[in-house]
């Protein structure tokens, strides 16, 4: 099985926005940005109109958790992907994987690597991606689009890895 990757900007982001909501952190945040939304039309009510005593510095914070989530984490990924995809060279280049039974052949530009299934920490399939780690912070990431059989790979990746082969 083979496949041949031209990764995209928008597949960095991607990859960069699904690996941060798997962070705790970013969980708390997500779900504080929300609750944030929720409550603040009715401390705002509370305030302007029924002359409840609100501090303004409790308004500013739950004004300012949700810009934090939703306007400038966005934003602050997609600078660090753009900038991540301009300074690493081997992301804008042309990746060739070749899979097969003992591990994944590797070709990039005139690199050549071979890894056995062993050597990968761990394996995350989502819906569009294939995430093969190499360590905590470093993964190879294969888009599903660049694969003949996404089904089948998948199947070989579970296999190769089983107690560290993660269906997202």
């Amino acid at each position: 099985m083979r496949a041949e990757v031209k990764l995209t900007l928008e597949d960095i982001i991607n990859f960069n926005t699904n690996r941060g909501n798997r962070n705790i952190a970013n969980r708390f945040l997500n779900i504080t940005g929300k609750i944030s939304l929720v409550v603040l039309p009715f401390a705002l009510i509370g305030k302007y109109i029924m002359n409840y005593n609100i501090s303004e510095s409790m308004l500013l914070v739950l004004v300012s958790i949700p810009i934090l989530k939703f306007v400038l984490t966005p934003l602050n990924v997609r600078w660090l992907s753009k900038r991540t995809m301009r300074k690493n060279k081997i992301l804008r280049a042309t990746q060739i994987y070749e899979f097969h039974e003992k591990g994944v052949k590797i070709k990039i530009d005139e690199m050549e690597a071979e890894m056995k299934w062993s050597q990968f920490q761990m394996i995350v399939e989502s819906k569009e991606y294939f995430e093969l780690y190499i360590s905590s912070m470093q993964a190879y990431i294969i888009p599903k689009r660049c694969v003949d059989d996404p089904k089948e790979l998948g199947e070989l990746m579970k296999a190769k890895k089983k107690e560290k082969y993660y269906k997202m």
